[in-house]
């Protein structure tokens, strides 16, 4: 049988893979759904995506210079699809604290079930195959994703939280937004009245017959699953598009903003010290091996572009060997919500202290991309076709 594809971290690996792609794009519409061993009928891109070893408008703009607007809007959609998740939970984050407190609860409880899953051992032979493939490759095609959430939720009544974080731990894509949201779309907790129940019946007809449920009876109604979300929320921060001027940057980022040769002018760069923030994560040795490769590619082609390099640590910062210009204009990369959000604001707080100037900005697609009036995908998506349309007027139609 063929097997996923293996990822490397790297950003020239992004380019390629999303070069080979670009011509099946017009397939997309009709294929995504369909699991097939070698994933071929989906771009595989959301690993590169996720670090922003690539970016989501590079993606478009290779995309829409080949095809026209309606023969890839399906594809378009999918890739505006995390940056909807990441813009709602900005505005939500209180779902997020929600999340965080919910796993901290279960910190000391061993559920047997969970742990005979996560082992591959329960017994749904199907679903051991598909842990053994995420703990393998990394990734799971989405259609499997959304089968595992519901067996996991409705069928075995287990914690959904729970069941995020393994994929957390597990997926190089792992997203803050895009994951822990979709579990919850999965388990009614985030669409009003819509749950998803997984099928044998479209399990099988879309892996070609490959899986089935086991002999396990699938469950036909939702669980009924209490909704916490604390009335705190994580403070908003003002971000904006920064012109860069002839004046030496300091620029802290995280370890998820791994392209900023494409965003920052080569003679900014020149002038600069870029500092990267590793992201305080609890995952598997494949995650953090994959993350830690991408970050020295990242450092590698910043050092080629001319800029000075480092990677933050408390114990650097507290013996300032960070060697941080006094003069130096102080830029902050600020990552969506989630756990690398919080150490990039704390290990800013500890190398700039209190009373310097700062300037928070974000990558200029996600400043564009956000809309804060969106209360669902589809009116955000009338909103980034406007951008797309602005951006991209030659290719759509």
């Amino acid at each position: 049988m063929n097997h996923p594809p293996i990822f490397t971290p790297s950003r020239k690996a992004a380019l390629e893979t999303l070069e080979r792609f670009v011509e099946r794009v017009p397939q997309y519409a009709q294929r995504r759904n369909f699991v097939t061993p070698t994933l071929s009928e989906v771009s595989c891109l959301s690993p590169y995506i996720r670090l922003r070893l690539i970016s989501e408008e590079e993606v478009l703009a290779a995309v829409l210079s080949q095809h026209r607007f309606g023969a890839a809007e399906k594809f378009i959609q999918e890739v505006c699809w995390r940056s909807y998740w990441r813009n709602w939970l900005e505005l939500n984050s209180a779902v997020w604290c929600g999340y965080e407190q919910t796993l901290a609860a279960f910190a000391d409880k061993k559920d047997p079930q969970v742990t005979a899953v996560c082992e591959a051992a329960s017994k749904i032979p199907t679903l051991n195959h598909w842990v053994e493939e995420l703990t393998r490759t990394g990734y799971l095609h989405n259609h499997i994703r959304m089968y595992f959430a519901s067996i996991w939720i409705h069928t075995l009544k287990l914690p959904w939280a729970l069941g995020a974080e393994f994929f957390m731990q597990h997926l190089y894509d792992g997203d803050p937004a895009s994951n822990t949201l979709s579990w919850r779309w999965v388990a009614g907790l985030h669409t009003v009245g819509k749950t998803y129940l997984a099928k044998a019946e479209n399990i099988e007809f879309h892996t070609g017959k490959r899986f089935d449920s086991g002999g396990i009876s699938l469950a036909t109604s939702p669980a009924a699953i209490d909704d916490f979300i604390p009335e705190d929320k994580e403070p908003m921060i003002a971000c904006d598009l920064i012109e860069y001027s002839d004046t030496p940057y300091i620029i802290v980022a995280s370890d998820e903003e791994l392209s900023l040769e494409t965003v920052i002018p080569r003679q900014a760069l020149m002038r600069s010290q870029v500092i990267f923030v590793p992201t305080e994560l609890s995952v598997a040795p494949a995650v953090k091996a994959f993350r830690a490769e991408a970050l020295s590619d990242a450092i590698a082609r910043l050092t080629h572009a001319g800029a000075k390099v480092a990677v933050y640590s408390q114990t650097a910062a507290e013996d300032n060997t960070l060697q941080v210009t006094p003069e130096a204009s102080c830029l902050v990369c600020l990552p969506a919500i989630g756990k690398s959000r919080h150490s990039v604001v704390m290990a800013t707080h500890q190398i700039f202290g209190v009373e310097r100037s700062i300037r928070y900005t974000r990558h200029r697609w996600d400043l564009s991309a956000q809309f804060p009036r969106a209360t669902g995908f589809f009116p955000y998506w009338n909103h980034i076709r406007k951008v797309l349309e602005k951006r991209y007027a030659g290719s759509l139609a």
